[in-house]
């Protein structure tokens, strides 16, 4: 007998995401370890990533409409995402920090 088993897609990658944090926690003898898990969006950027790959067939004239246009898409600019890793990087846990421009 074969059996034949349909997932949602969604709950999928919800548990994918989990088991990845969860890989990440690090044992009781590591508590001195700070770990960090960032959950990001599609990463964009002009000159690669998500972006680059979908903007050619919209330059070929193949690309259409995707969706109804009112549908949630989470991204964030491939340069946030270097800011973010560094800023994580750079500060402890409970430290302020302010921004400057």
């Amino acid at each position: 007998t074969t059996t034949t088993t349909t997932s949602d897609p969604q709950n999928y990658l919800q548990s994918l995401a989990q088991a990845w944090e969860a890989a990440a926690r690090l044992p009781p003898s590591c508590a001195d370890v700070r770990t960090v898990c960032l959950r990001l969006g599609v990463v964009l950027g002009r000159d690669g990533g998500s972006y680059a790959m979908a903007k050619l067939p919209f330059q070929l004239g193949l690309g259409g409409r995707l969706g109804s246009g009112t549908q949630f898409f989470p991204w964030i600019h491939v340069e946030d995402v270097c800011r973010l890793v560094w800023h994580v990087l750079d500060h402890s846990v409970g430290s302020s920090s302010s921004s400057s421009s």
